[in-house]
């Protein structure tokens, strides 16, 4: 097989500079150019559905960051769409909520701050998780605009009353303890099996005609996936930021993620793959939200071949799988890894 795209298109639905970075990191590293791709040009739409609507026509080869949901929507309504591979796997995120909100019931007539109103990650976990307590998202509470996921973004807001919960990072669970704020659900641990936030996808037209390219694709972002989480290549993937010229915004937060520290914790997968079981978990909570056909299967979305064979030509160089025992080695002993567990 060879490849037959002379130019590859790799969008980011999401604005937020970090929803481009790995493949920003693929193309500056010379990963991409290595695995076969030596043209590429990385976007962002805007949202999901501008992404989509790209792949349909084969204006974007490969979306970098659409949420699961959204492509088994688009899926099920007929589009040709595939799931390829993770990008974050699981949910690293805690809702809090200020130190007068004893238990999720208190937060009946209350304001939420999320990062966009009209629907993200954390914003869907909370509906998920209000709705199974009884209360109704859509009446008993009002979702307003805030900042990132950093709990010093947050804690002016809620200090000031502005709302009364939000959704933070884990890796700021210590820091909102110790200012007063009560945890009230730790998004991770309902899912064992993983759930992926967001997702690599593709269309029919690349997975026919040119599978050489998505797996050539695959590689390049698995390399800079765990290029990204080595210890110590924080510096050089801020430098990266800034070389691209895009405006990360104020939410950002870049300086408080880009760490020695943090960095490694950021949940790429090592492997590139999507958890089959996280993402059979967000297809019932389609179905149970009435958006997609009862008899909807995993097996009709998810094309899991194309990350297999990729890490199995990874597998078989020497570097590269020097370089994984090492960082896995690295991250295990941070807590950041073991094995079975992709994130």
């Amino acid at each position: 097989m060879s490849n037959t795209v002379a130019k590859v298109v790799l969008s980011a639905g999401h604005y937020h500079v970090n929803h481009r970075v790995p493949a920003l990191v693929a193309v500056e590293q010379g990963f991409f150019a290595e695995e076969g791709l030596p043209e590429v040009e990385v976007i962002a739409t805007g949202n999901d559905e501008k992404t989509l609507a790209g792949l349909a026509v084969n204006a974007i080869q490969f979306g970098l960051d659409p949420k699961p949901s959204a492509v088994v929507q688009a899926s099920a309504a007929g589009q040709d769409v595939y799931i390829i591979g993770g990008w974050r796997n699981q949910s690293n995120h805690l809702f809090i909520t200020d130190g007068d909100i004893q238990n999720i019931h208190d937060l009946k007539g209350k304001r939420i701050g999320v990062r966009e109103v009209t629907g993200c990650i954390g914003g869907r976990q909370i509906f998920l998780f209000l709705a199974k307590h009884g209360l109704n998202p859509d009446t008993d509470v009002e979702f307003v605009k805030a900042p990132g996921s950093s709990i010093h973004l947050h804690a002016p807001h809620l200090e000031a009353g502005d709302y009364s919960a939000c959704v933070i990072s884990s890796q700021h669970k210590k820091e909102a303890l110790a200012k007063g704020y009560n945890v009230q659900a730790t998004f991770g641990e309902f899912y064992p099996g993983g759930y992926p936030d967001r997702v690599l996808a593709t269309n029919g037209a690349m997975i026919r005609d040119n599978p050489a390219v998505v797996e050539s694709f695959l590689r390049g972002i698995i390399r800079a996936y765990r290029y990204i989480r080595t210890p110590g290549n924080h510096e050089e993937a801020l430098k990266v930021i800034e070389r691209s010229g895009i405006d990360p915004g104020p939410d950002e937060d870049l300086e408080k993620w880009y760490t020695r520290e943090r960095l490694p914790g950021i949940i790429f997968p090592l492997n590139g793959s999507c958890p089959v079981v996280g993402l059979a978990t967000v297809i019932d909570q389609e179905k149970e939200q009435g958006t997609i056909p009862t008899d909807f299967t995993v097996e009709r979305v998810l094309r899991p071949e194309f990350v297999e064979r990729a890490n199995k030509t990874l597998d078989a160089r020497p570097e590269t799988a020097d370089e994984l025992r090492r960082l896995q080695a690295s991250l295990r002993q941070l807590g950041w890894w073991r094995q079975g567990v992709e994130y």
